[in-house]
C-alpha cells in the first residue's frame, strides 16, 4: 500500500495524536488503525522469522512518518541493525532517532540506565510543579531481548542484569503516565514478560506464529486464548490489554 493511501486511511476525520495504521483485519475487512498516544508499553512475540522485526520496524517508521511536525525521541537496541536492509539503515538519519544502540553491550546497559533515569526525573516533575508541561514522547525499541539479557549477565555479570531487568520493568510500570514506552520484541515469554503481564503494564501485543506447536496460553499470556500456528508471515494477532470492548484481531500487515 502506498504512503497516499495510507495517508488517507489514517487522516479518516477521527483525531488522533499517534496515528498507526495496522493492516486490514482477516475477518472484518476493515482497516486498523490505532492511536499509539493512548497505550503503554508492547510486546512483539513470536518465533524466528515470522516477521516480527518486520512489524516493529513498521512502527517506528509509522511513528516518523506521522510524527514530522512533532517532537518524538525514538531509540532503537538491535544487535543486527547494522545487517538490515538498505532501506531500514535509512532510518538512522531521520532526527527523531536519537540513538541505535547495534549489539554493544555496555552502552545497552548505559542506555537503559539513561532511559530510567528520565523516566524518574519525569514523574518528580509531573508530581511537582511542571504538571502542564508537554512531554516529548520517548519510544524505546527492544529488539532480541532475550538474547541480549542473555549477553549481558555473560558479559557483565548476573547482578547487572537483574539490574537492567528491574529498570526495564520500572520504565515500562510507569512510562505510560509520563510518556515513555518500550516495544519489546521477543520470540518467547520469559519470567520479565510474565512479570510485565502480572502487574498489568503491558497495554497491546502482537503475536506473529511460533513455528512449532505451542501451548499460547502460556507463550502469549490471557485467559484461555489460543492461536494458530500456521498464521504466515505478514499476519499476527493484535490483542489489546485496557480496552474491555476490544478482542483480539488477526490482522494482515502485509497489503
Amino acid at each position: 500500500m502506498k504512503v497516499n493511501e495510507i495517508n488517507n486511511i489514517v487522516n479518516d476525520g477521527v483525531e488522533r495524536v499517534t496515528p498507526l495504521y495496522l493492516g486490514r483485519s482477516v475477518d472484518k475487512g476493515e482497516n486498523i488503525v490505532v492511536d499509539l498516544d493512548k497505550y503503554g508499553s508492547a510486546l512483539v512475540i513470536g518465533g524466528c522469522g515470522t516477521g516480527k522485526t518486520w512489524f516493529v520496524y513498521n512502527v517506528v517508521k509509522n511513528l516518523i512518518h506521522f510524527n514530522e511536525s512533532e517532537d518524538v525521541d525514538i531509540r532503537i537496541h538491535d544487535p543486527y541493525f547494522k545487517w538490515r536492509s538498505e532501506e531500514l539503515q535509512e532510518i538512522k538519519n531521520k532526527e527523531h532517532v536519537t540513538s541505535i544502540i547495534d549489539g554493544n553491550t555496555l552502552d545497552f546497559a548505559i542506555g537503559i540506565r539513561e532511559l530510567y533515569e528520565e523516566t524518574l526525573e519525569r514523574e518528580y516533575n509531573i508530581e511537582g510543579k511542571k504538571q502542564g508541561e508537554k512531554l516529548k514522547p520517548i519510544y524505546f525499541i527492544f529488539d532480541e531481548m532475550i538474547s541480549t539479557l542473555e549477553t549481558v549477565e555473560k558479559e557483565l555479570g548476573k547482578k547487572k542484569r537483574e539490574e537492567v531487568e528491574y529498570k526495564i520493568a520500572e520504565v515500562v510500570k510507569r512510562g505510560k503516565v509520563v510518556g515513555v514506552r518500550v516495544i519489546i520484541v521477543s520470540q518467547e515469554s520469559v519470567e520479565l514478560i510474565k512479570k510485565l503481564r502480572d502487574i498489568g503494564c503491558i497495554s497491546w501485543e502482537y503475536i506473529t506464529k511460533t513455528g512449532h506447536e505451542a501451548n499460547w496460553n502460556e507463550v502469549c499470556g490471557g485467559e484461555g486464548d489460543k492461536y494458530p500456528v500456521n498464521t504466515r508471515v505478514g499476519m499476527g494477532y493484535f490483542k489489546r490489554n485496557e480496552f474491555k470492548e476490544t478482542e483480539v484481531e488477526l490482522v494482515n500487515t502485509v497489503l
